[in-house]
């Protein structure tokens, strides 16, 4: 297990990073609030052939997380495949839940 130190604290990684990502993100939701503009948190490629992708695209909209399932290019009409919303919290919980490290830094460099 990896244990980070903050302010002389002893925490287990994932909690540390859960909490880190959460406070980025009530804090970019403070400045949303504002100018009500969302902020890209991610976008994942899917699948991919030829001329046609299905990507996800995560978004930090109001008070809320904007998960969107979207297809586009070569025969296939652009759709929302699917959508889901989740709290800032449990959006946070899911996350770092599917192992997805490589989303996780996606998230926070685009939170600043």
């Amino acid at each position: 297990m990896h244990l980070i130190y903050d302010n002389g604290k002893e925490h287990p990684f994932e909690e540390w990073l859960m909490h880190k990502l959460r406070d980025k993100l009530k804090e970019a939701n403070m400045i949303i609030q504002h100018s009500h503009n969302p902020l890209l948190l991610y976008r994942d490629t899917i699948e991919e052939s030829n001329c046609a992708v299905e990507e996800e695209v995560c978004l930090l909209a109001e008070t809320h997380v904007i998960i969107l399932l979207y297809a586009y290019g070569g025969f296939i009409p652009s759709e929302f495949q699917r959508v889901r919303i989740h709290t800032l919290d449990k959006f946070a919980k899911l996350i770092l839940k599917k192992g997805r490290k490589d989303l996780v830094l996606q998230c926070l460099e685009n939170l600043g």
